[in-house]
């Protein structure tokens, strides 16, 4: 998990997965494989290492797990705001990580417990922890879900 830093035009501050803001503009990362998300998967990479300094050798391609998409809309600000169709892939690593301070606040791991205590602190407004909208949808809709099925090693290929 990391906290988006100040600089951002939206969601400044805001608790999120570190690697969500993924933009397939280089030629190979745009690719359209509907079945095995290629392009998708190398922009994932590469943002990977921009935020958290995870070479792409500690983590490759075939490592992520598509999971689907989600389309997203949420306001910030009142100016800005966020409409998007986000793809979502999951991986499991044990990697050191080398945040970029450009691009993350903070970063943490977090067991179970300690998400759901982050999420209760979020909706009770503690500690100023405030957690993005998007990330607040794939916590409530799949992430505690795909931790089950890690945990059981029943994550779908």
């Amino acid at each position: 998990m990391g906290q988006n830093r100040s600089i951002r035009v939206s969601l400044i501050g805001l608790v999120s997965d570190p690697n969500r803001e993924i933009r397939t503009r280089i030629g190979f990362e745009s690719g359209t494989d509907p079945v095995n998300f290629t392009g998708v998967r190398n922009a994932a990479q590469r943002k990977l290492f921009d935020e958290l300094g995870i070479p792409a050798e500690a983590l490759p391609v075939d490592r992520f797990t598509p999971l689907g998409r989600m389309l997203y809309k949420a306001p910030s600000d009142g100016k800005w705001g966020e409409h998007e169709l986000d793809y979502l892939l999951f991986v499991v690593a044990d990697v050191k990580l080398l945040p970029n301070p450009d691009e993350v606040a903070d970063v943490r791991y977090v067991n179970r417990e300690q998400l759901k205590e982050l999420l209760e602190k979020a909706d009770a407004g503690e500690e100023g922890v405030k957690l993005s909208p998007w990330f607040r949808l794939v916590v409530d809709n799949f992430l505690l879900k795909w931790w089950d099925c890690v945990e059981s090693g029943t994550l779908p290929e």
